[in-house]
């Protein structure tokens, strides 16, 4: 294959001309040119090699400076990008790659051939798309994530040239690269399938199904350690029934969630809670799952009623818009009440004052042993170290001191902090707060983090969602102290 250069050439610091030229990796330098709309001299890609009747290489010029006949590559080329093709022969795709060995300027420099390594790797798209064949410079290779890797290094679906007829290949390999963490490599995206093959197949079904959250749904399951490496079935690559995979590809729950609701409930009863679950909240992913457990302890009458009660009631009689915000105030104002062994009511008439009256009374019943463990488990080094300032010294995060932060926290946001104070102590979350530095004692955000550090909400006034300069904060904070952060 063969690539275009520009090469100024300079005599001292005087740019003196441009010469516009082809490079092949036989050696041959050839100018094929045609004449563009307005009559000027352009770079023409169907020419062949005069030499050898190399194609071109569908890559990028390489801008060369010739300094009183010293050539140097520029500073923004890159010196050993390789040169493709990709070929069409019935369902076979192949993707043909030549890559340099050594610097190319040094080859163009003494005018000698261009050294590379040839790799041939095959797609077969008759039953799915699948790797099946790799040749390195003419020697059939083990088709290993090693090799395909190197097939594919220095590629992007993205920003590769593809025949007309190669168009379903390059939209799937782009959708692939995005399914693989969003990167731009090809070369990820080719061993993401090689390893998983049922990207393939998730391909297919995502069109059919309308599930715009594939993608992140399969990261999910792979970061999260759920996905089975090497099958093509979408059953037995995801451990989730196809009822509960369809809620994760639609965005609806995370899979993690839905993986652990499933677990506990099995699958029949989880699919349904999961499902009335988000037919409440809608697109309040984070809280799925934790309302879905919820709904698994009542009987059908009272899942009927709650549902009912959650998307019209609140909202017709008390003002409460959101079902979000109603779940929110009613699981903590039952989570309150079961601390302090009193009734509840599933679905009181006026959800707000019931909330707020059991939150003055929990604190006042928190009792001192639970206020002791609380204080050993905020002082404990995984909790302590969450403590945090900002590079910019305007943001700070702070840590309970004792459960009496937590309950002034709650306070001064309008939700119920106090009550997870139970949580911090079996260890299920560590509980703290950002605040602006200049103002440490104003209450502005609390935060949560679970058993596997990700700090997974991160609410302030009236369970307000985070503005952007504070989610960027926060951003700031969880790489600094290696955790991550759940953005829906």
């Amino acid at each position: 294959m063969y690539l275009f250069v520009h090469e100024a050439k300079y005599h001292g610091y005087e740019r003196v001309g441009v010469e516009k030229y082809a490079y092949c990796t036989c050696g041959a330098k050839f100018a094929p040119t045609k004449v563009d709309e307005q009559g000027n001299p352009d770079s023409d890609s169907t020419t062949c090699c005069p030499k050898c009747g190399a194609k071109f290489g569908n890559r990028q010029t390489l801008y060369l400076r010739n300094k009183d006949g010293q050539i140097t590559l520029t500073t923004s080329s890159k010196d050993k990008n390789p040169m493709h093709e990709v070929l069409v022969e019935g369902d076979m795709v192949k993707l043909m790659k030549e890559a340099p060995k050594e610097d190319l300027s040094e080859y163009i420099l003494k005018g000698k051939p261009i050294e590379v390594t040839r790799y041939a790797l095959t797609f077969d798209t008759a039953h799915g798309l699948r790797p099946v064949q790799l040749e390195i410079d003419g020697r059939e290779v083990n088709l290993t994530v090693t090799n395909i890797g190197k097939a594919c290094s220095g590629l992007s679906a993205t920003s590769m040239n593809f025949p007309k007829n190669a168009d379903r290949f390059k939209e799937e390999m782009t959708w692939i690269q995005i399914a693989m963490s969003h990167t731009s490599s090809l070369a990820e995206a080719a061993k993401g399938l090689l390893r998983y093959p049922v990207l393939d197949s998730l391909y297919e079904e995502k069109t059919r199904k309308l599930w715009n959250f594939a993608a992140s749904g399969f990261w999910a399951a792979l970061e999260d350690g759920y996905l089975q490496a090497g099958e093509r079935s979408l059953k037995k690559a995801f451990p989730l029934p196809r009822q509960a995979l369809d809620l994760v590809f639609r965005g609806k729950i995370r899979f993690g969630h839905a993986y652990k609701v499933v677990e506990k409930l099995g699958d029949n009863l989880g699919v349904e809670m999961l499902k009335l679950a988000v037919e409440i909240l809608g697109d309040s992913t984070n809280d799925v799952h934790e309302l879905a457990l919820f709904l698994a302890e009542r009987n059908t009458v009272e899942r009927k009623r709650l549902k009912i009660y959650l998307t019209e009631e609140v909202c017709i009689y008390q003002g409460i818009e959101e079902p979000k915000a109603a779940w929110h105030l009613l699981r903590d104002y039952i989570n309150m009440s079961e601390d302090m062994d009193v009734p509840y009511n599933l679905c009181p008439k006026s959800l707000k004052l019931r909330h707020d009256l059991a939150a003055r009374n929990h604190k006042l019943v928190l009792e001192e042993i639970e206020r002791k463990k609380f204080k050993e488990k905020a002082s404990a080094e995984n909790y302590a170290c969450l403590e945090w300032t900002s590079k910019d010294g305007k943001w700070a995060v702070l840590v309970p001191k004792d459960a009496g932060d937590l309950v002034k926290e709650g306070a001064e946001l309008s939700h119920c902090v106090g009550s997870y104070a139970k949580y911090v102590i079996d260890g299920s979350m560590r509980i703290c707060f950002l605040r602006k530095a200049e103002s440490p004692d104003k209450s502005l955000l609390t935060l949560t983090v679970n058993q596997d550090d990700c700090c997974t909400t991160y609410l302030g006034f009236d369970n307000r969602d985070a503005a952007a300069e504070e989610v960027f904060a926060l951003r700031e904070w969880t790489k600094a102290r290696g955790l991550t952060l759940w953005e829906n």
